[in-house]
């Protein structure tokens, strides 16, 4: 199982960029005119939570995998 930072280096790596916020847990995110946020907090993410991510950030499973 990836831990949170894993899976958000490879977003950033994929062209993903962080938008400016406040403060918080959450991480915002932008691609092209796509935009998309998560609850960021670094622990073990097991298969719900990576799926829910890949469709969050228009991945398939086994897409957002292979980024990593």
């Amino acid at each position: 199982m990836p831990k949170a930072r894993r899976v958000y280096a490879a977003l950033l790596r994929d062209g993903w960029k962080l938008q400016k916020r406040k403060g918080g847990s959450h991480r915002k995110l932008k691609k092209g005119g796509v935009s998309a946020q998560w609850a960021y907090h670094d622990i073990d993410l097991g298969n719900t939570h990576m799926e829910q991510i890949a469709d969050d950030f228009g991945y398939t499973l086994d897409g957002l995998r292979a980024l990593l």
